[in-house]
């Protein structure tokens, strides 16, 4: 009897390999503390360095409620939404 992978398994099996031969993406992530959110509370890009807060804490919000967020005395000071070539661009460093 002959084995066979489906495509799936084919291709999760090549990205396995590839991913363990390659190393980590060139920008190296790093979970860090947030003094307001708690332990491993952002995701630092050190090849952009940007601070990225999880999306666990504005999980369900609203787009102008996040916006309205970010004025003194809030969670959100010092953040901002990214832009699409940011996200893009921390895609490709490992996430």
């Amino acid at each position: 009897m002959t084995r066979t992978f489906t495509p799936f398994l084919q291709l999760a099996l090549l990205f396995a390999i590839f991913n363990s031969l390659t190393g980590p993406a060139p920008g190296a992530l790093t979970s860090i503390d947030d003094a307001i959110h708690g332990t491993d509370a952002n995701t630092s890009d050190t090849e952009t360095d940007l601070e990225w807060l999880d999306l666990e804490f504005s999980r369900g919000m609203a787009y102008t409620t996040v916006v309205t967020l970010y004025t003194e005395g809030t969670g959100f000071v010092g953040f901002r939404h990214a832009t699409q070539s940011e996200v893009f661009e921390f895609f490709a460093h490992g996430v």
